[in-house]
C-alpha cells in the first residue's frame, strides 16, 4: 500500500513539474576568464514586460526559463563592472540578448562580453600609436552628475567624456597626444 501511495506521490509531482523550458548559459569568453571568476554578474531576465528574474550571481551560471510564447520573448540582460586600475574607474560590460523561437527543452548559450578588441584590452593603458600611456586618460561615459556648486566628481582627475552611449564595445581610453580612443 505505501509502495502505491509513493507511485502516485511521484507520478503527481511529475505533472506538475515544468516540461518545457529553456535553458540558458552564460559563458565567458575565453581572454577574460581570468577577469570574471570572481566577479558579479547581474542578470535581468525579462518576459513580455515584466521582469522575470533580477539577480547577481557567480559565474558559471544556467538558469532554467519557461519558453517564450509567440507574442513574447525573453530578454536577457548581462552586467558586470571590472575594475580599469586607475581612480577607482570600473568599466561596465553589458549584453542583452533576445530570446525568442525557441524549441521546448533547447539550450540557450550566452557569450559575455562581446568578444572586441576594447573589451579584451580594457587594462592596456599603452596607446597603439605612440606606445606611450603617459597621455592616456579614462574614457567616461554617461551624464556627468554635478553638485551645487557646479562640481563633478570626475573634475578631480583627467578624463574624456565620450557621451551617454553606453556601448557594449566601447574603448577604456583616450590618448590626448595622438586624439585617438583605445
Amino acid at each position: 500500500m505505501r509502495l502505491f501511495f509513493f507511485a502516485l506521490l511521484l507520478l503527481s509531482l511529475k505533472s506538475f513539474a515544468q516540461k518545457d523550458s529553456v535553458e540558458i548559459s552564460i559563458h565567458i569568453i575565453p581572454k577574460m576568464d581570468s577577469d570574471f571568476r570572481k566577479e558579479e554578474i547581474r542578470i535581468w531576465v525579462v518576459k513580455g514586460y515584466e521582469k522575470y528574474l533580477d539577480t547577481f550571481v557567480k559565474y558559471p551560471f544556467k538558469i532554467k526559463l519557461p519558453p517564450p510564447t509567440q507574442r513574447d520573448s525573453l530578454d536577457v540582460i548581462i552586467q558586470s563592472f571590472l575594475d580599469i586600475g586607475v581612480h577607482d574607474l570600473k568599466k561596465e560590460f553589458f549584453e542583452l540578448v533576445y530570446v525568442d523561437n525557441f524549441k521546448a527543452d533547447e539550450e540557450k548559450i550566452i557569450n559575455f562580453p562581446e568578444d572586441c578588441i576594447y573589451n579584451i584590452n580594457f587594462k592596456n593603458r599603452i596607446c597603439p600609436v605612440c606606445f606611450k600611456s603617459d597621455k592616456a586618460i579614462p574614457v567616461i561615459y554617461g551624464l556627468p552628475i554635478m553638485d551645487r556648486d557646479g562640481h563633478s566628481p570626475f573634475d578631480d582627475f583627467e578624463n574624456y567624456l565620450w557621451g551617454c552611449d553606453i556601448l557594449s564595445c566601447g574603448p577604456t581610453w583616450h590618448c590626448k597626444r595622438d586624439n585617438i580612443e583605445f
